[in-house]
């Protein structure tokens, strides 16, 4: 029978938390629920976005593979500028992808994994220690009890305290393990949070070429020039089409 249904079947009543444990323990219900829930927003959003990165591919190689028969077919030449202007930009998306999961990802699915697993594996033997603390001491308190009306063995007087002390100091050692924990789980989140930050900054260079790539564009030349287009195609055009659909899928 586990340590928690004994205290139920026994109706042990709970002794006091120190203040650091109730504050650390706080701490932990914060950092599991934001960990976890970021983790999983990120995780699908990278999926989500490695998905749509793979589709642009096969969009790209679909463009890029149209016959062109003429300088005077228009269609396919605008559809393989299409295709090419899509490759470039698709490549500075892939590596957007890389770093979102190298600085985002990962080192949310570390930290969740990491720090935040251990402090909850030190909480429920933290938990265990006192149920059994608590148990011993209900017993020395019945026995204390009864020692002013009954003749009581000190004997047994002397063995309940002696188990007593040893059950608190395990508990103590254990205290001090999950406070220690703890501590090292919010260093570890500040390395997180400039883990973070290091992504967003990346995102904005990942903004910044594509905005530049947009307006140096205009003055990219086809490869392959129709007669009756002023040796030049809207590429522009071409890369609005894109971001268009970057934006929505």
């Amino acid at each position: 029978m586990g340590v928690r249904a004994k205290l139920k079947l026994t109706n042990t009543q709970s002794t006091d938390q120190p203040t650091t444990i109730i504050a650390a323990k706080g701490v932990l219900k914060v950092m599991k629920k934001f960990g976890s829930e970021i983790e999983e927003i990120a995780t699908n959003l990278y999926l989500s976005q490695s998905k749509s990165s793979q589709l642009r591919n096969l969009l790209c190689d679909k463009l890029t593979a149209m016959h062109i028969e003429s300088e005077h077919d228009k269609f396919p030449i605008f559809m393989n500028n299409m295709g090419r202007v899509a490759q470039d930009l698709n490549g500075e998306y892939q590596q957007y992808l890389l770093n979102m999961h190298q600085h985002l990802v990962n080192p949310l699915n570390e930290f969740n994994n990491g720090s935040i697993r251990q402090c909850k594996q030190l909480k429920l033997r933290l938990r265990r220690k006192k149920g059994e603390y608590d148990m011993i001491f209900k017993e020395q308190n019945k026995l204390r009890s009864r020692q002013h009306r009954h003749n009581v063995n000190l004997a047994n007087v002397h063995d309940i305290r002696r188990k007593s002390k040893m059950k608190l100091e395990k508990l103590e050692l254990i205290r001090d393990a999950f406070l220690s924990s703890i501590q090292s789980m919010e260093a570890e989140s500040v390395s997180l949070l400039s883990s973070m930050k290091q992504f967003m900054g990346m995102y904005g260079d990942y903004s910044k070429v594509v905005a530049d790539k947009l307006d140096n564009i205009q003055k990219e030349s086809m490869h392959y020039v129709p007669a009756n287009m002023n040796n030049r195609l809207d590429l522009g055009m071409c890369l609005r089409i894109l971001l268009y659909f970057q934006i929505r899928f």
